[in-house]
């Protein structure tokens, strides 16, 4: 009998400096087109003295199966990241992330003067300092890789589809002791694009 939606597989980690894969809560659509994983510890933070850290990355990959009906018309994979960021003028990041063979990057740069410290935040918590001082915005990042469905070359059986990778990845960097810089990807969905 032959299946009428796909069948997720199961996360498989590669790289997991966060744990996040312990934690991480994953979802399937009704229809099957689409999986999505809630995530609550891949944040990268750079903020403190002169003593802590002026430069962080972190990252996570691994891979993801999907048996498809033998009738879906498959043309590839949508990944979207989700997230927040929060930061000061003097600091920079770069989000990118990857599926299968496409990758795309999102880019917050300087928006202080290059090697001006900027003013110094008051004694006061972030929530406090001003909209001047604390930059803060919701982020989303597509990344599109194509494929076909086994099903359509060639007689059956038909070989399963292959696995296909996903990287997610984050760095950061400040330039003043007073500037902070705040990175989390809360979630990201794989959604199986198809032909109409």
């Amino acid at each position: 009998m032959a299946m009428d939606i796909p069948t997720w597989g199961q996360w498989t980690s590669h790289y997991d400096p966060a744990n996040q894969a312990a934690s991480m809560v994953d979802s399937v659509a009704d229809d099957g087109l689409s999986v999505n994983f809630t995530l609550d510890r891949l944040t990268l933070l750079l903020q403190g003295a002169q003593d802590s850290p002026f430069a962080a990355a972190l990252g996570m990959a691994g891979q993801l199966t999907v048996s498809l009906p033998e009738t879906l018309d498959l043309i590839g994979f949508l990944l979207v990241l989700n997230g927040h960021v929060e930061r000061t003028p003097g600091s920079q990041a770069v989000i990118a992330c990857s599926i299968g063979h496409g990758a795309r990057s999102l880019e917050w740069p300087l928006t202080s003067v290059a090697g001006a410290p900027s003013a110094p935040l008051p004694e006061t918590s972030a929530e406090d300092a001003g909209e001047a001082s604390i930059l803060e915005a919701d982020f989303r990042l597509e990344c599109f890789t194509s494929d076909f469905n086994p099903a359509t070359v060639g007689k059956p059986p038909f070989p399963p589809l292959p696995a296909f990778p996903i990287t997610m990845s984050m760095q950061a960097r400040r330039r003043a002791a007073d500037e902070v810089i705040g990175l989390t990807i809360t979630d990201f969905r794989v959604i199986i694009a198809r032909s109409a």
